[in-house]
């Protein structure tokens, strides 16, 4: 005799604060890029989407908006993150300097994997 309970967990997701460095395409860390290939979902101002869009994958959701809205961006990558996705939220230079960082760990909690690669 045995007894067998079976539940359903959502996958975790995880958000990836992924900085795009100084500019030039050879100086995109292989953190950075691994990240970016990973997602599922990408968040970014538009400007920074053209600059990567080549390197993401197939079927890959692409969430842009324009200067400006960096609190958004943050609430909306988290929000994807919460919903299970694999989640890259870009910025120039630096993330934990040029301003993705700080909003995106403000709005996380621990339900959801969060990792910041500088670029």
């Amino acid at each position: 005799m045995a007894t067998c309970a079976v539940v359903r967990r959502r996958p975790r997701g995880r958000l990836a604060v992924v900085g795009l460095g100084p500019g030039a395409r050879d100086l995109l860390t292989p953190r950075a890029r691994e990240e970016i290939r990973r997602a599922s979902v990408l968040v970014g101002l538009d400007q920074y989407v053209d600059q990567i869009r080549d390197l993401l994958r197939p079927g890959t959701r692409v969430l842009e908006s324009g200067l400006g809205a960096e609190e958004e961006r943050a609430r909306t990558a988290v929000a994807e993150a919460r919903a299970g996705h694999a989640v890259a939220l870009i910025g120039s230079g630096d993330a934990g300097v040029y301003a993705m960082a700080s909003p995106a760990l403000a709005e996380a909690s621990d339900d959801i994997d969060v990792v910041v690669h500088r670029g």
